[in-house]
């Protein structure tokens, strides 16, 4: 059986990634940066495990990686953005550490293939999260009226849904695409071209 690990997991994208990888068929550990009911219900409903751990903190990666070891390995999928690709003004922290996600997974694609481990990035642009209601505040605007914005800037005229940054992991978890190896697929309706 394969196993996933899916930080992030109490909300936004985690909880939709981990919903997806457990529909096809993963045993998934959803971790979050603190042990709580939210972490534990998803874990409970897709029948997988919570393993805890903030990732800032190098012992606690150790023992969520030590639990998730004992059970499988194999594909490594990091959640970075276009910002990371195209950058974004006001946002240079939050884009240079998107941009080294991508980086990290071309080197740690290289480094890591010749074990069977194939580590590869999707880049979305703007995702239906709640991330939008921060924006919005910021903005001095209504959700919808941040979504709408959004989504002008966007050739396929909408935002992306996070059941589609989803579909795009699960796409490169899957074990049938191992060639699939140091690369950054663009979810983001045609915003960017496929570079970096």
């Amino acid at each position: 059986m394969r196993v996933a690990l899916v930080t992030g997991a109490a909300g936004g994208l985690g909880r939709a990634v981990a919903r997806r990888l457990a529909a096809d068929g993963a045993l998934v550990a959803v971790s979050d940066r603190s042990p709580g009911p939210e972490l534990d219900l998803l874990a409970e409903e897709i029948g997988g495990f919570a393993v805890p751990a903030d990732v800032a903190d190098p012992e606690a990666v150790r023992r969520m990686a030590a639990a998730v070891e004992e059970r499988a390995g194999g594909r490594v999928v990091f959640v970075a953005s276009e910002w990371g690709v195209i950058g974004w003004p006001g946002a240079s922290a939050y884009a240079a550490s998107k941009a080294g996600l991508i980086s990290l997974a071309k080197t740690l694609g290289r480094e890591l293939a010749p074990e069977g481990i194939a580590v590869n990035a999707i880049a979305p642009s703007v995702v239906d999260t709640p991330q939008l209601e921060v924006d919005a505040r910021a903005a001095g605007v209504s959700p919808e009226e941040i979504r709408r914005r959004y989504a002008e800037r966007v050739p396929l005229g909408r935002i992306a849904t996070p059941e589609e940054i989803a579909a795009a992991v699960a796409h490169l978890a899957d074990p049938r695409m191992s060639s699939l190896v140091g690369q950054v697929i663009h979810v983001n309706g045609g915003t960017t071209r496929a570079r970096a």
